[in-house]
C-alpha cells in the first residue's frame, strides 16, 4: 500500500508544473481528487485563473469571501472530469 502514497506524491510533483502562469498572464490550477496542484497561488489584479479538473471526481473552487466560484463561470455547481473554467480576478489575492 505504501506505493500508492509514493505514486500520488510523484503525480502531484509532475502536475505542479501545470500550475504556472503562461505568457498571457493566466494562472493555471489543476484540481485533483483531494488537492489542487498548487498549495499557494498568488494572483495579480486583472489576471485570469484557469481551473481544470484533472481528478476522477467532480470538483469546485470558491473564494473564501464568496466573491467568485467556478460555478459562476462554468454554469454548473461542479466541474466534471476533464472540464475547465476561467475566473477573471479584479483584485490581487492569494
Amino acid at each position: 500500500m505504501w506505493w500508492r502514497v509514493v505514486l500520488v506524491l510523484l503525480a502531484r510533483a509532475a502536475l505542479a508544473g501545470c500550475g504556472g502562469a503562461d505568457d498571457a498572464g493566466a494562472v493555471r490550477i489543476g484540481m485533483l481528487d483531494n488537492v489542487f496542484t498548487r498549495d499557494v497561488t498568488r494572483v495579480p489584479a486583472g489576471a485570469d485563473v484557469v481551473f481544470r479538473n484533472l481528478g476522477k471526481t467532480v470538483h469546485n473552487a470558491v473564494a473564501v469571501d464568496g466573491s467568485w466560484s467556478t460555478a459562476d463561470s462554468y454554469g454548473a455547481d461542479v466541474l466534471p472530469t476533464g472540464a475547465s473554467t476561467t475566473i477573471a480576478v479584479e483584485r490581487p489575492g492569494v
